[in-house]
């Protein structure tokens, strides 16, 4: 990747916790003073949201312990969006 791992995660933060693209672009340039396209952070939302969804998938929970906690937090991938 050109751009630093820093500013994907800030994106990917940003949509995740409700701001549009565009919102979360505006604010990268704000913030991190770095500029980058609308189009480029939802390529990044659908890459590594594909790549977290694979990585869960491939957990075991056998060997966890009888206590759970939950977060609600859900990551929609949808099909459409795959190559």
């Amino acid at each position: 990747m050109r751009t630093e791992k820093d500013v994907i995660v800030a994106a990917f933060d940003l949509y995740f916790e409700g701001l549009s693209v565009r919102k979360a672009r505006r604010q990268l340039a704000n913030i991190l003073r770095v500029k980058v396209s609308q189009m480029t952070i939802w390529k990044w939302i659908i890459k590594y949201s594909k790549l977290a969804k694979e990585f869960v998938d491939s957990l075991k929970l056998e060997n966890i312990g009888g206590n759970w906690h939950v977060d609600e937090t859900t990551v929609r991938c949808y099909e459409r969006f795959e190559k």
